[in-house]
């Protein structure tokens, strides 16, 4: 976490798992990626996943609260704002 969102990297040797926090929620399944976070504030939050090349890779798109959105590089993964 920092001052402006969320940084993390889901490096866990599972094709398949989740985590379940009061801030944070995520999956990942063969299907891809999911989750949502909860600040305690409102605001804007970036929200940057640090993934291996070949898994940002085969980022197509984002959806933020049923939204589709445009994936933004980052220097080790991706990164979006809501």
């Amino acid at each position: 976490m920092h001052e402006g969102g969320l940084r993390f990297k889901p490096d866990v040797p599972l094709s398949d798992y989740d985590f379940t926090s009061p801030l944070l929620g995520f999956k990942k399944s063969a299907s891809g990626y999911s989750g949502w976070y909860a600040p305690a504030t409102g605001g804007r939050w970036d929200v940057e996943m640090r993934l291996s090349s070949s898994e940002a890779a085969r980022m197509q798109q984002i959806r933020i609260n049923g939204s589709a959105e445009p994936l933004r590089n980052a220097p080790e993964g991706i990164r979006f704002y809501r």
